[in-house]
């Protein structure tokens, strides 16, 4: 039988706007699986699509650390609390006019990664 790890967890300070559009802050523990999955159980009300973004609270960084953007694409409510389970995704950033020359590639039937 195949034990597995727990996943690991990070304090984290989360930040973006709610389903009623109003912005807030929360402390929360970022779950990283072994799969990948970006989990954080957060007490404000989110929906599926919406930004928000994670900063690591660590108290041993002489720096603060910068928040990062990720995108919501889940959520489970939690049974018997007021919390909700929500899965993330990192936004990857784009080099400026990428979405151009894929959408002119395409169209001219050459492949996206075409000079």
């Amino acid at each position: 039988m195949e034990l597995q790890s727990p996943p690991s967890q990070y304090r984290v300070e989360v930040s973006g706007w709610d389903v009623a559009e109003s912005f807030f802050v929360e402390k929360a523990t970022l779950e990283l699986s072994q799969q990948g999955e970006r989990i954080v159980h957060l007490r404000h009300p989110v929906r599926e699509g919406l930004l928000v973004f994670l900063r690591l609270i660590d108290s041993r960084l002489s720096l603060p650390a910068l928040p990062v953007a990720y995108r919501v694409v889940q959520i489970a409510s939690v049974p018997n609390q007021s919390e909700c389970r929500v899965m993330l995704r990192k936004l990857e950033l784009r080099r400026p006019g990428e979405e151009e020359l894929s959408a002119s590639a395409d169209a001219a039937g050459a492949p996206s990664d075409a000079a």
